[in-house]
Order: structure tokens, then C-alpha cells, then sequence
């Protein structure tokens, strides 16, 4: 991207095209994962949903655990949600999700966690990825 601005809401914040949904897997948190795709039915968008604890959350996916969903967006107006799966198509179910790429546990996460944003391409002195 070259010369872009970002976009406001009609308050002045920044414009918000996903957000969390009670009662879904990705009830506390919505983020970025890697790059969008461009796909014949519109931009695909891989993120990672935190589901929240209690009664806001999903009650089929550990609270507070990390899961990975996709948003559809409109090619000609990308600030248009068309379609976003209600259940995620990558959950952590290994042992390795429960640990850092250095072998230790995550001290700070109380919970299970796949994070998609791996799936991009990075560079970071203290990870192996």
C-alpha cells in the first residue's frame, strides 16, 4: 500500500470492520492475522478470536482460548462484511499449542491458543519462527 489514510468512524476513530460477538468464539478479541487474500467471492480475512469467559463467551471452546476464523469482504468496498464463520476452522488441540516456539510454557496465557498471524512471513530475534 502507497499513499493510504487511515479510515475514520463518524466520531473520528478509526473505522472498526470486525469486532468481537457475544456468544461466539471470538467473543473478547478480533486481530489480524496474516495478509488478506483476494479470492473470486471477495477479500478473505484469516483472524484470530479470543473467546471471552463466562456467559458472553462460547461455551464449546475453553474460555479465554484463542481460535482462528475468516471474514468475507466486498472486492469493491472493503469496509463491507459479507459473511464471517460463527464457529473457527482452526482450534488449539496439540500439545505444541500450549508452548512457545522456544520449548517453554506461555507464563502470561491462561488459556489454550492458536495464532494464525505464525502464518505470515516475519522476522523477530527472539522467536524461531
Amino acid at each position: 500500500m502507497i499513499n493510504w489514510e487511515p479510515m475514520l468512524d463518524e466520531k473520528g476513530d478509526f473505522l472498526k470492520v470486525i469486532t468481537p460477538r457475544k456468544g461466539k468464539f471470538d467473543s473478547d478479541l478480533t486481530e489480524c492475522g496474516p495478509p488478506a487474500i483476494m479470492t473470486d467471492k471477495g477479500i478473505l480475512l484469516l483472524y484470530n478470536g479470543k473467546n471471552k469467559s463466562g456467559a458472553e463467551g462460547d461455551t464449546l471452546y475453553t474460555a479465554n482460548s484463542y481460535c482462528a476464523g475468516q471474514a468475507l469482504f466486498d472486492a469493491k468496498d472493503p469496509t463491507k462484511l459479507i459473511d464471517r464463520l460463527d464457529k473457527p476452522f482452526y482450534i488449539p488441540e496439540s500439545d505444541f499449542d500450549l508452548y512457545h516456539c522456544n520449548g517453554n510454557k506461555y507464563a502470561d496465557l491462561p488459556s489454550e491458543m492458536v495464532l494464525i498471524l505464525w502464518l505470515c512471513r516475519f522476522t523477530c530475534s527472539s522467536c524461531c519462527v
